[in-house]
């Protein structure tokens, strides 16, 4: 064979390997592409469906932090009052340090991001003029790196996304920055969304406490009595395993189940009723669903204020539903206010709670009394310690009654 075949059987072989490994890597790089557009995805949904944002956050970042193969992640978000930033979350060997630090917007990287509303990059963060030393310097953490994205919506500023060090000494990349951009843009959405919420739910609550305070200023036995079935109430949902958001819908319908009592009669004022006591009695959970602002949140609490008085065969009011027609939160309110009816009358917890068992399958429903009977009563010794595991028993309602 002549030398210049064989050069060129070499040149070949080498060529085919360079293409090999060409393919090799674009089809690396198109998977990792292809899982940060999945994650992408699942973030988006995940942060789209809840209102419950800092546990969610957290595994946000967590993933963030492993895409980009980065020490360290945080979010920080904006104080408008002080024109400052705070770490909603730090993760990393440092994140407790950073609690209480804050960065005056226009201060370091992450100040000049949300200052500017410009995601950005550096590899080199000794050289670069923005890097603020004196918290690495304190938390005793050596800055390489580091990327930074806004949380900007609708030309808002509300927090700053940041990334340190590549766990593998390398440099981050314009990709990475891309990613986090693409991250923050769905986080900005979240947290516009929770904000709304919590200004909601803080007018709602100024809402109920004025129902509740109008019942109970009636005295008597309402006194108390709204924020003791509250109490029970959310210790079922809680160990029944409902969520937060269901459990909320729970906490404020049992603290304004009987506001529609507000309405009757006075008997000490011997003013004449409509009509009989016990019908105009049997009116108030639909007269108190009525007093409540309809809205998409409180629609579940309406329905547990009017339906808390039914009962499982049937013979209930207002509406004579049963079984699975009435959510479980309404059934939950109802078998937390008979319990403290029951405690008012000279019952322990443990006994009220044997009463309601004879109602199981009748007047309650038989999930809600057999997790009370768990929680309070005999079957968990009056309730001071809960049996690991029973929540997944007691809890397995489908979730469309829930």
């Amino acid at each position: 064979m002549s030398f210049q075949v064989a050069a060129l059987l070499v040149l070949f072989v080498l060529l085919l390997i360079c293409g090999c490994l060409a393919v090799w890597m674009l089809a690396g790089k198109y998977r990792r592409s292809q899982k940060r557009l999945e994650l992408l995805i699942d973030i988006g949904r995940d942060l789209s469906s809840t209102t419950r944002l800092r546990p969610l956050l957290r595994k946000v970042m967590d993933t963030v932090a492993a895409l980009t193969g980065a020490e360290a992640a945080s979010l920080l978000l904006l104080d408008e009052e002080k024109n400052e930033l705070y770490f909603e979350v730090a993760l990393g060997e440092k994140g407790e340090c950073l609690k209480e630090v804050r960065l005056k917007v226009g201060e370091g990287i992450a100040g000049w991001v949300a200052a500017n509303g410009i995601p950005y990059i550096t590899n080199d963060v000794e050289k670069d003029p923005r890097f603020k030393r004196n918290i690495s310097e304190e938390i005793k953490f050596k800055n390489k790196a580091m990327m930074c994205a806004p949380v900007i919506l609708e030309g808002r500023i509300l927090g700053v996304l940041q990334v340190i060090n590549k766990k593998s000494g390398g440099e981050f990349s314009q990709a990475d920055l891309d990613f986090l951009v693409e991250i923050s843009a769905q986080v900005a959405v979240a947290l516009r969304n929770a904000q709304r919420q919590e200004l909601f739910l803080k007018s709602y609550l100024g809402v109920v406490k004025s129902l509740a305070g109008a019942l109970e200023a009636r005295g008597g036995k309402l006194h108390g009595h709204g924020v003791r079935v509250a109490e029970l109430a959310v210790r079922l949902a809680s160990f029944m395993g409902l969520s937060e958001v269901e459990v909320d819908v729970v906490r404020l319908a049992a603290l304004v189940h009987d506001v529609g009592l507000a309405g009757l009669k006075s008997e000490a004022a011997g003013e004449a009723a409509p009509s009989t006591g016990e019908e105009l009695y049997r009116s108030h959970p639909a007269v108190g669903a009525e007093l409540i602002p309809e809205t998409e949140f409180t629609q579940p609490v309406i329905e547990a204020v009017r339906w808390h008085h039914e009962c499982w065969d049937g013979s209930g009011f207002p509406d004579g539903k049963k079984g699975e027609e009435v959510p479980l939160a309404a059934w939950i309110v109802g078998a937390a206010d008979a319990l403290d009816n029951l405690l008012m009358k000279g019952h322990t917890l443990a006994t009220a709670v044997e009463e309601l068992r004879k109602g199981s399958a009748t007047r309650f429903h038989p999930r809600v009394v057999e997790a009370a009977l768990w929680c309070f009563g005999t079957a968990c010794g009056a309730g001071d310690q809960l049996p690991t595991g029973l929540e997944r028993d007691v809890g397995g309602l489908p979730a469309a009654k829930r």
